[in-house]
């Protein structure tokens, strides 16, 4: 079977799992804050350690081997997610966990290797991650024995329209998911140069889709001048 409708668990280990939810969801809240905020770095970073949380906390479920790092696209995530809970397995689009896992290696851009780039689009990332959260978070409920699952976080907050939550939530507001997308937005591009230097764009721009893409070459040099660069979109403004 790919979905567990009940599994009893060990208390320590009920305990353990249920708290890698709970961290996780309060680091998803405070990377919603950050990106609602245009700290695009910053809340993408949170955004990773909350999804590697609640793959942890799937793991500690079952009672598996929990990863001791911080890489969520390993194949011991994606297996556990595609044969013991397909239906959260089926909604994930592992671009965006390969585009969260490499957001956070800027961490410390020392570490980062030349020639990497990456961009950030506000509202795209916002969406995708309130759209993953949203399932993991459906998918799962928490008892002692004898007693009834206690409502998660989530959901109390969703009912008490909790504005950390309902803030720019596409989903919670009933608003299209294209039409959040597709509108002028803010977009980050960072490159780290062969030569080690580092540049940063910040800019808005309206050509946005709802593609499922999340992974671009950022600020690409030219071939017939490296010295110049080309961005990932055309700046709000600059194609009129």
């Amino acid at each position: 079977m790919n979905k567990i409708r009940s599994h009893n668990m060990p208390y320590k280990q009920g305990q353990n799992a249920m708290g890698f939810f709970i961290t996780a969801y309060e680091d998803y809240i405070a990377a919603r804050q950050l990106l609602i905020n245009e700290l695009l770095i910053q809340g993408c970073i949170l955004a990773n350690t909350s999804i590697e949380k609640y793959f942890k906390g799937m793991k500690a479920i079952l009672g598996e081997e929990i990863p001791r790092h911080h890489d969520i696209t390993v194949r011991k995530f994606k297996n556990t997610l595609k044969n013991k809970f397909g239906s959260i397995y089926q909604v994930i689009n592992f671009e965006f966990i390969e585009f969260l896992a490499k957001c956070y290696q800027l961490r410390y851009f020392d570490e980062i290797e030349n020639n990497y780039s990456i961009a950030i689009i506000r509202a795209k990332t916002l969406a995708e991650l309130d759209f993953i959260v949203k399932h993991i978070e459906n998918s799962f409920s928490f008892r002692e024995p004898g007693k009834e699952a206690a409502e998660n976080r989530f959901t109390l907050e969703k009912n008490e329209k909790n504005p950390k939550l309902w803030d720019f939530n596409h989903i919670l507001h009933g608003i299209d998911k294209q039409h959040y997308i597709e509108k002028p937005d803010k977009v980050y591009e960072f490159r780290k140069l062969h030569n080690g230097q580092i540049m940063q764009v910040h800019y808005v721009t309206d050509q946005i889709k709802d593609d499922g893409k999340f992974i671009y070459e950022a600020i690409k040099p030219k071939a017939e001048d490296p010295k110049s660069f080309t961005l990932c979109f055309t700046p709000y403004g600059q194609n009129n």
